[in-house]
């Protein structure tokens, strides 16, 4: 049965339609029994004839659902529906990032760092969970205007992801499905996958947010794959002057055919752009001083006889010695001082996090992983911090929760993502706190 507007799948509701790939359709639809809207993929029957593959579906689901991060899209649920496999998401509104390049073309630097940055949070979340992407793509990355005008950029469609065990190949057929012009040449030949292979495809998409082109193009998927394999990329320099030379470097390094060659994670990769993108260049060392004429020598002054005082010349030297033994026993209690109240700035400042780093207040931190855990579990809960959280990516506090339902507490992590990213990632506790 040809899908479309008004019908159901899994109970759902068909709205529109929101796009379509080589895996299914994706729409617009109504849940079946809560009052919110989601995004419903449906993968296409031929991709479910047989209980194998079903099964891996399944289970592919099943690690996706692991996944809680703000830039991550949310798996809700999935199911079967006749001869069709279904996975309702978190729907997002706004455009995707493939739209927005076709609509402005290539995009500033800050705006290519903050996107990138995000994505990059979003990858190494999965990777950390031990799940491959293998689809990054501007098609993939969803931009939401938020209310108060900022924008909210999520990573989707994991619908190819699969875990890092056992991932030579891209399907069982061995089709290439991720599309070419973002696919690592290991991914392209078959080769073994980890996660520098999405590294790979993140450095092509940043290409694309600067240059407003891929990598390598053309309309022929045979020349397309082998210029993925075998040709090297074009210095995103001579599409883009302006670009620090410090850039070129990077994302060379990236998009080096030889994954050894590349960042060991998107994390490190989006910290090189953002370096590279924000270095101070260094001022030309000035000119040497002109060379200065020799001194002019005058004659020195005929010496002058100094009368001795007799009565100077008699004085006892014992009070000079006192003198400048009190001087000597001041400078020492003096120094004296300076160190006790060093060592007490110390204590009372040790900590503190290192100066010029940016925190954000314990209460507002706290304030936002109650209204994640919330968002993302459906769980009421009351967290407490005592320390602020260092702005810097990986930087972690120790907080507790309190379920608001049974009153159970439980210790739980929260990990700074950056300053780009919005809200934290958190890892609570297995066992009750006593």
């Amino acid at each position: 049965m040809e899908l479309r507007a008004g019908s159901r799948v899994g109970g759902h509701e068909l709205v529109r339609q929101l796009g379509a790939g080589g895996m299914g359709s994706v729409w617009l639809a109504r849940h079946p029994n809560l009052p919110r809207d989601v995004a419903l993929k449906v993968m296409h029957p031929e991709l479910a004839r047989t209980a194998d593959q079903r099964a891996r579906f399944s289970r592919e689901a099943e690690m996706v659902c692991r996944l809680s991060h703000p830039n991550v899209v949310d798996v809700i649920d999935r199911g079967e529906d006749g001869d069709r496999l279904w996975m309702s998401m978190q729907y997002v509104p706004g455009e995707d990032l493939a739209s927005r390049l076709q609509r402005a073309g290539a995009a500033p630097p800050a705006e290519a760092l903050r996107i990138v940055s995000a994505v990059a949070a979003a990858l190494d979340h999965a990777h950390s969970r031990g799940l491959l992407h293998r689809d990054v793509k501007p098609a993939n990355v969803l931009l939401s205007p938020q209310p108060d005008g900022t924008e909210r950029v999520l990573l989707a469609d994991f619908g190819i992801a699969r875990g890092m065990e056992g991932s030579a190949q891209l399907t069982q057929t061995g089709q290439v499905v991720a599309s070419f012009a973002y696919a690592s040449p290991e991914q392209v030949s078959g080769g073994p996958l980890d996660p520098r292979t999405d590294v790979y495809s993140l450095a092509a998409v940043l290409f694309e947010l600067l240059t407003g082109q891929r990598v390598f193009t053309s309309d022929d998927a045979m020349a397309l794959m082998w210029a993925v394999v075998s040709e090297p990329p074009p210095d995103v320099r001579s599409l883009r002057p302006d670009l620090p030379p410090r850039l070129s470097e990077v994302l060379a390094r990236s998009l080096a055919k030889d994954r050894d060659q590349r960042h060991r994670s998107c994390g490190e990769f989006a910290a090189a752009v953002r370096d590279a993108l924000t270095a101070t260049p260094s001022a030309p060392p000035p000119p040497p001083p002109a060379p200065s004429p020799p001194p002019r020598r005058e004659p020195a002054p005929a010496p002058v006889p100094v009368p001795v005082s007799r009565s100077r010349a008699g004085a006892p030297t014992w009070a000079w010695a006192l003198v400048s033994a009190g001087a000597v026993l001041l400078l020492a209690a003096v120094a004296v001082l300076v160190v006790v109240l060093v060592r007490r700035d110390d204590d009372e400042t040790g900590s503190d996090p290192p100066p010029g780093v940016d925190t954000v207040p314990a209460a507002e931190v706290a304030a936002t992983v109650e209204q994640q855990i919330e968002d993302q579990e459906g769980v009421g809960v009351t967290v407490t911090c005592d320390d602020d959280l260092p702005v810097p990516a990986g930087e972690s506090i120790r907080c507790e929760l309190e379920e608001d339902d049974t009153g159970v507490g439980y210790g739980l992590d929260v990990t700074s993502a950056g300053p780009d990213v919005e809200g934290y990632e958190w890892q609570v506790d297995d066992e009750p706190l006593d």
